[in-house]
This record gives C-alpha cells, sequence and structure tokens, in this order.
C-alpha cells in the first residue's frame, strides 16, 4: 500500500480552561456557526461567527475609500445668524483642542479616527503578512483590544445629541460626509461582529489541544490557547507570559473604582461648559433633574430615568463584585481571584 498524502488529524474534543472563572471543562467538537459557553460563568468560549480573510479584506477596503469622505467632508452645514458653518469631524477635533481641551480632543482623535485607521491596516497585514510569511502575532494581540476602541457608532450618537441641541436656534442640513459616516460606522460594526479572533489565531498558529484533563493546564488571556508553558514560561501559541492570576489585579480594580467614585460629584455638580450665544450666557451641566422628585407630569423619580443614574450603575456592580472577590479570597485564607473592572 502506498500512501500518497496525510491529510490533517480530525477535530476531537479537548479540554479548555473558562478564562473568566478558570474552570477546566471538556469542550465538545463545534459544527460551523456554533458557539460555546462556559458551564459555570456562562462567558462565551467559541463564537461562531467568523468571516473569511478575503472577506475582511474587502470590507477593510471598503473602509478605507470611505474614510477621508467621512473625515474631511462636512458632516452637518449650519445656518446661524446668517452664517453657515460647515462641521467635519477633523474640524471639531481641532476647535476642542483649540478651546482649551487638547485631553478630550486626544481621546475622540484615537477612537474617533486612529482605531477605525489601524482596525484597516492590521486588516491589510494579516492579508499581505499570511502571504509573505510575517510575524502576525502582534497584530493579533492588538486586534483583541483594538475592538473595544474603535467608537465610531459613539461619535455618530453624539452627532444626533448636538443635533436636537441645536437646532432650536440654528438651522441644520446633512452634508455629504455624514453618509459616508453613517456607512463607514456601519461597515465597522459588521466587521467587528464577524471578526473572530481566536478562529484567525488557529488559522495562523494552530496548536495541539489538551485531550486529557491536567490541573496545570493554563489559559492565555492573550489568544485563549488553553495548555502548558514553554521552557520560558510563556504562552506556546502567541507567546505572552502566563500566570495563575494577573499581578494586583484587585488592587488596580478598587484603586480606579475608589478615583472614579471620587470624581462623581464634582463632574455632575461642577459647572462642565459656558456656551455663550446672542450675549446670553448659559451653565450646562451633565446632570439635569438628577436630584428632581417626582411630579405629577413624571411620577418616576428623576434619577431612575436619568442617564447619570444609568452609567453610574456599573460602578455599584463592579464594587459589589470586587468586593466578593475579597471576601471569596480572605474566606479560603488564599489570595483573593483575579478581578477586572471595565
Amino acid at each position: 500500500m502506498t500512501v500518497h498524502a496525510v491529510g490533517s488529524p480530525l477535530p476531537q474534543a479537548h479540554y479548555h480552561r473558562c478564562p473568566q472563572c478558570d474552570i477546566l471543562f471538556r469542550l465538545p467538537v463545534l459544527k460551523r456557526n456554533q458557539s460555546a459557553w462556559c458551564p459555570r460563568c456562562s462567558a462565551k468560549i467559541r463564537d461562531g461567527r467568523d468571516w473569511s480573510l478575503s472577506r475582511l479584506g474587502s470590507m477593510a477596503i471598503a473602509m478605507m475609500l470611505l474614510m477621508p469622505f467621512a473625515w474631511m467632508e462636512p458632516l452637518l452645514r449650519l445656518h446661524l445668524l446668517g452664517v453657515r458653518i460647515d462641521a467635519n469631524v477633523l474640524q471639531g477635533i481641532w476647535q476642542m483642542t483649540d478651546q482649551g481641551d487638547p485631553l478630550t480632543a486626544a481621546m475622540v482623535l484615537f477612537c474617533a479616527i486612529g482605531a477605525p485607521a489601524l482596525l484597516v491596516i492590521s486588516i491589510a497585514y494579516l492579508w499581505l503578512g499570511n502571504v509573505l510569511g510575517m510575524n502576525l502575532r502582534p497584530v493579533l494581540l492588538m486586534l483583541e483590544r483594538l475592538k473595544e476602541w474603535v467608537m465610531l457608532d459613539i461619535y455618530l450618537v453624539g452627532i444626533g445629541v448636538a443635533s436636537i441641541k441645536v437646532q432650536d436656534y440654528a438651522f441644520l442640513q446633512p452634508g455629504v460626509g455624514l453618509i459616508a459616516f453613517v456607512s463607514l460606522t456601519l461597515l465597522s460594526i459588521l466587521t467587528l461582529i464577524h471578526m473572530n479572533v481566536e478562529e484567525l489565531w488557529e488559522r495562523f498558529y494552530p496548536e495541539r489541544p489538551a485531550l486529557r484533563p491536567d490541573p496545570n493546564l493554563q489559559v492565555c488571556t492573550g489568544c485563549h490557547y488553553t495548555g502548558h508553558r514553554d521552557a520560558r514560561g510563556r504562552c506556546r501559541r502567541c507567546h505572552t507570559p502566563l500566570r495563575h492570576r494577573r499581578p494586583q489585579s484587585l488592587q488596580k480594580s478598587w484603586a480606579a473604582l475608589i478615583a472614579s467614585m471620587m470624581f462623581l460629584l464634582p463632574a455632575n455638580l461642577l459647572r462642565s461648559r459656558l456656551s455663550t450665544l446672542t450675549a446670553r450666557a448659559r451653565t450646562i451641566r451633565s446632570s439635569p433633574g438628577f436630584c428632581r422628585w417626582p411630579t405629577a407630569t413624571s411620577p418616576l423619580p428623576a434619577w431612575c430615568l436619568s442617564p447619570v443614574f444609568w452609567c453610574r450603575l456599573p460602578k455599584l456592580l463592579c464594587c459589589l463584585r470586587c468586593w466578593s472577590a475579597y471576601n471569596s479570597g480572605a474566606n479560603r485564607g488564599c489570595a483573593p481571584v483575579s478581578c477586572c473592572c471595565g
């Protein structure tokens, strides 16, 4: 008998650790478009939505063609007191810097321009790097974290809120750039939804799964691979250091939570900006109706309907999570479990 070719082994069930609760469980073989969740904390382990690299490249090309029009063409045309004002993304960022808010301008610049541009460049690098045999690990690690910083949809919501506030004393007209910006936002959302970074890891850097249960198996928080360390204590696939828990993670979460709670009252009570129109000054705060009580027109308390309350609710839940993690570690007489506040 002559063997002409040897194919890859058939996929089989293997053991996997949850990156959220660290439980070791047996992950069955998944079919296409099937997802898997952790049996203990219900965190998503495998996502069935996956686009091919060629389709992601097509989306990246379309986004690259829309970017100049979405950023440089006017989004809105304002007719205020007989003066026409064309507002685009770059002009708005420059005005923030000119008015003394460079930090806010830098955040808008990164989330609305820098992160989408990096997304397109990363997809192009994956396509070219796969052909040329380049190192794709840094780009794959960056893509997992970059998905949280592409905030074109948040900027689009801000445009809608600003339009509602300005339409009382100015005439608004949509510009050419608004169509390009909406299209760019939709394409970026579709790309982020269907871009499965774990499947890209499996495609470019396949590793042998764990077929037997072993308490020494560790999960990598970078590429979510479950296996043993290499000789240097790193993940065998993405080469990031493997640790049983993030160093000082609970302490860092408490520090960030306490700092955010300290700035809660000043952010809602102090003056945020001063807008002057036709020789009339108005002070605008970010907490309108935060302390009002029920009236005949609004039977519910205003803080129940205020977005400020719902924005602070995750901080309270995060505080409960940190406290429960601290108590669980103290009751077991060991180091507290890892905790991360988003």
